[in-house]
């Protein structure tokens, strides 16, 4: 059986009108075909015409007094304020004192991370001797030491550097080197990726990341309060039941995410072979999980909250070109209280990237 590709011209025999009298079939502008991309000139005009749109709205709303002026300002206040403030109150000076505190805590980070994590990667002693210290202090928000900061360094120049330095550093890991677990019933294994809190366990985490390989039939425990998804990274599949009837689903597709109830305990049927499986558990009511199969470039977002990128497909590229994440290879980024952006882009077809994005919910 043949497909079509999304966004490429249909058959003769599929638009011709048939003998019946029936109207043929509308082709669907590719603009609206999903995942179809765009042409750079049309993106170019389509996110000029955003702001176009914005900066009409803005001004019809203020200009036209829907909304008064004390609320909002119309564009001409806000362009001739604009214009006040670097030329009267030094603006420009402020900005660059604010890059500088960015890039000085970048810089500060990055002596310390960069031969730290090449010492550990090249010596399992001295990764057996940080990673625990590493693994408690990277979830850690960068808002959590600020009263701390204050005390130590004051509030000048010291302490927002510190500040921005303290988030600064995310983690890499690569599966080939996470040691597996065997189960207990031999059919197969897990690479516990992460945890919080750290070592915490099967009891009283909040989060859990692992890759799981099934190598057999077999059941799946229970785990009452915990909500669960799992995504196919390698193998034909496997068809997990519900032992109390409430699904039966057959997870077939790479990179296509299944949520479903911890609550109960599953039977899980393998299609033709072993399979290799993403798992995210959160406790309910304390954390919830987003997760995003990128294959095409994207950039996300960190701040509040704790990401999980690991390459299932291809290498990835970010574009700052400073990491290059090869199948297998991931970064765990902590909550922080300064929100930055991670951008990647696929190096080679058949890309595939997944994205964990892990929210705490609000104290109860």
């Amino acid at each position: 059986m043949t497909q079509a590709r999304i966004g490429s011209p249909a058959p003769a025999a599929a638009v011709a009108a048939p003998a019946t009298g029936e109207a043929p079939l509308r082709r669907r502008h590719p603009w609206l075909a999903p995942l179809v991309p765009v042409a750079p000139n049309t993106r170019w005009m389509l996110g000029l015409s955003f702001f176009v749109l914005f900066f009409g709205v803005w001004a019809v709303v203020t200009l036209g007094g829907f909304v008064p002026r004390t609320f909002l300002a119309d564009p001409l206040t806000m362009a001739r304020e604009g214009m006040i403030l670097f030329t009267e109150h030094n603006f420009i000076g402020d900005i660059g004192m604010t890059v500088w505190r960015v890039v000085g805590g970048f810089v500060l980070a990055a002596a310390i991370a960069v031969p730290l994590g090449i010492f550990m990667g090249a010596y399992k002693a001295a990764e057996a001797f940080f990673e625990p210290f590493v693994s408690f202090c990277r979830y850690l928000p960068a808002s959590a030491f600020i009263p701390l900061l204050i005390l130590w360094a004051g509030i000048g120049v010291t302490q927002k550097l510190l500040v921005i330095f303290s988030p600064a550093l995310i983690e890499s890991f690569a599966l080939a080197e996470i040691a597996p677990t065997r189960w207990k019933n031999g059919g197969g294994n897990t690479r516990e990726i992460a945890v919080w809190p750290p070592g915490a366990g099967m009891d009283d985490f909040v989060w859990r990341l692992s890759v799981a390989d099934i190598e057999s039939d077999g059941p799946f425990s229970a785990f009452p309060g915990i909500d669960r998804q799992i995504v196919l990274l390698d193998g034909a599949g496997v068809t997990l039941r519900a032992d109390d009837g409430s699904f039966s689903h057959r997870l077939a597709g790479v990179g296509e995410p299944f949520a479903f109830s911890g609550d109960t305990s599953l039977q899980a049927t393998l299609l033709d072979g072993a399979t290799r499986d993403f798992n995210v558990m959160t406790r309910r009511g304390h954390c919830r999980a987003r997760v995003e199969a990128f294959h095409a470039g994207f950039a996300v977002s960190t701040g509040s909250h704790t990401l999980c990128l690991l390459a299932v497909n291809g290498a990835w590229q970010a574009k700052d070109g400073a990491t290059l994440l090869q199948a297998g290879d991931g970064l765990l980024a902590g909550a922080a209280a300064a929100a930055s952006s991670l951008a990647f882009e696929p190096a080679g077809d058949a890309a595939m990237c997944l994205c964990v994005t892990l929210e705490m919910e609000p104290a109860q």
